[in-house]
């Protein structure tokens, strides 16, 4: 059953992406990305709190019903959009070519590919995630509540920022505030490194998380903008190949140098590397520096 959830997931998400394009006209591609983001990311922190509370009053067979009721409502949401016909393939291409084409895309279009390199190589290198049990127990000495705080700060600070971008747009030069974000996720794990004391180190994380959302809202909304509409659901589709590799890798990563470094000396490398990143980035790419979302 997890398996079928997780492949209906990977149809979903394109598909979601690619409809998100023809529904919203082009100059509010911005706000509609920070709402859908914030959304999402209010789900990710209200859904395990009420899952496990409904789980505890009520028992598994609740919750699950719940949950299928829940799916049933926002399928049954989506087939009241307007439906839009399909686009035409002009060209005839082979399965290899198909399944090679949105990688091809990414990589023949360079704001694309450097959006989404910083988004990879700063999540593989400065996530902190993986490590936060080690600060909790080790470092900051609280129990199972404070590292839940701990988890829940980056949420945090990602809703409230998508909350305000929601209000207020990027616009006027989009690369920059995206490389400065980014630079700003790496500063702020730097600092985490540092902090022994808890409340710090969870306003550092709130900030991180703000931070984060920044980079997240405006990478979602140059794949908007600069993808055709045949080519959404391929780049959406490598797009979320992109962070569940990074995620996963960055885990790997975090633990690798963790048991190489030590688990601070391992955040500091993190977050050192995220700003070379953000530098190479910014050199090589001055497109992407130049960005606007006007």
């Amino acid at each position: 059953m997890i398996m079928i959830n997780g492949s209906a997931r990977a149809i979903y998400s394109p598909s979601m992406f690619s409809a998100l394009g023809q529904i919203v006209p082009r100059d509010e591609i911005a706000r509609a990305s920070a709402m859908s983001s914030s959304v999402w990311q209010g789900a990710m922190i209200a859904g395990p709190l009420l899952g496990g509370l409904i789980y505890g009053l009520y028992g598994v067979g609740v919750a699950a019903i719940v949950y299928v009721g829940l799916m049933v409502l926002g399928g049954t949401g989506s087939l009241r959009l307007t439906p839009k016909p399909p686009i035409e393939q002009t060209e005839r291409r082979s399965m290899k070519q198909d399944l090679t084409l949105g990688i091809r895309f990414i990589f023949s279009r360079p704001v694309i590919l450097g959006a989404l390199s910083l988004d990879l190589f700063a999540v593989l290198f400065g996530g902190v995630v993986a490590l936060l049990p080690v600060f909790a127990h080790d470092i900051l000495h609280v129990g199972e509540s404070g590292l839940g705080l701990l988890r829940a700060a980056m949420s945090i600070g990602s809703v409230s920022m998508m909350a305000f971008l929601s209000w207020k747009p990027i616009g006027k030069h989009a690369g920059r505030y995206m490389l400065w974000s980014v630079a700003g996720f790496g500063v702020c794990m730097l600092a985490f490194s540092a902090s022994t004391v808890f409340a710090l180190s969870v306003a550092i994380l709130i900030i991180a998380g703000s931070f984060d959302a920044v980079s997240v809202v405006v990478r979602h909304t140059i794949l908007q903008l600069e993808t055709p509409e045949d080519m959404k659901g391929r780049v959406a589709a490598a797009n979320t190949m992109f962070i569940s590799s990074s995620n996963e890798l960055g885990a790997v990563e975090s633990g690798i140098a963790a048991k190489l470094f030590g688990t601070v000396p391992s955040v500091v490398l993190g977050g050192m590397m995220t700003l070379l990143v953000v530098g190479i980035v910014a050199w090589k790419n001055p497109k992407l520096r130049r960005m606007d979302m006007r």
